[in-house]
């Protein structure tokens, strides 16, 4: 009876521990560099006509003190702007592409780097909880900063994509939302990636969640979009990649699903580059 107690001892361990590196591993991720976007853009042509781009920088501190760095593109005599998110362990410059297209269209473009991410302090991000509050004041300050009867939308990809989808519990008056390649939420991507390298998602995901509810003070449940879009009337869009192995494209499927305002959903075959997992 000793040698059980001790072995199931061992074995609950042994998951606080792996549930506190994987914990640790989701909020505060290997970011990339600036630098590191660039070149990716560069080498796979996907900045040309950057130089069309009046890229000017700025800095908001949030109501929690945490400063983020960002930049703003201006379209001559256009009242139309978009805010792009990006995705988990990327920066602003992961959205050039985006921005260009949107730039092309006439369109105001405002690229900024979300919390513990890009320029900005390494601290925990908490998959889109205080992200999309962060996402909130950068949507004040545009109204702020260039007028509030302004055309104004958001478009975010992967962490990005769940975040523009949480904020519209906070925001009523955009005009538009893209959601590419977006999650639910993080409590059944977390157990599908899980799962994909063999681990017992069900299992490790209530000791991730309850690391991040312990040190960082969030819930999964709270990082919920599909929870979050029940009265949403503002027109959403989904894309995402029938191949995408790091977010299925069911999560934007059964998002689309759940919406009764206008909204669309474009699947394309082919998928985009995916952070690398440390499992």
């Amino acid at each position: 009876m000793k040698i059980v107690i001790i072995i199931i001892c061992a074995f609950i361990l042994i998951l606080l521990i792996l549930g506190l590196y994987l914990s640790f591993t989701l909020t505060r991720p290997k970011r990339d560099s600036l630098e590191y976007y660039h070149k990716i853009n560069h080498d796979n042509k996907m900045d040309e006509g950057i130089e069309k781009l009046k890229r000017t920088k700025f800095e908001l501190t949030l109501r929690d003190g945490y400063l983020i760095h960002g930049e703003y593109s201006l379209n001559q005599d256009s009242n139309k702007y978009v805010i792009l998110v990006h995705g988990w362990t990327a920066n602003r410059e992961a959205m050039i592409p985006q921005a260009l297209v949107f730039y092309e269209l006439g369109f105001n473009v405002i690229l900024y780097d979300n919390r513990a991410h890009g320029e900005n302090v390494h601290n925990a991000t908490t998959m889109g909880k205080l992200e999309s509050l962060d996402l909130n004041e950068v949507i004040d300050w545009t109204y702020k900063k260039f007028g509030k009867d302004i055309i104004l939308g958001t478009i975010g990809v992967s962490l990005g994509g769940a975040t523009v989808l949480l904020n519209l519990k906070y925001q009523k008056n955009l005009k538009f939302v893209i959601s590419d390649c977006p999650y639910t939420n993080s409590r059944k991507l977390g157990i599908e990636i899980l799962n994909s390298r063999h681990l017992p998602g069900l299992l490790l995901i209530e000791f991730i969640e309850f690391w991040t509810l312990i040190i960082n003070h969030f819930s999964f449940k709270q990082t919920s979009a599909i929870n979050r879009i029940n009265d949403n009337k503002t027109p959403i869009m989904f894309i995402h990649g029938k191949k995408d192995t790091f977010i299925n494209m069911h999560h934007s499927i059964d998002l689309y699903n759940k919406l009764e305002c206008k909204k669309k959903i474009v699947l394309f075959a082919c998928c985009k580059l995916r952070p690398k997992l440390p499992l």
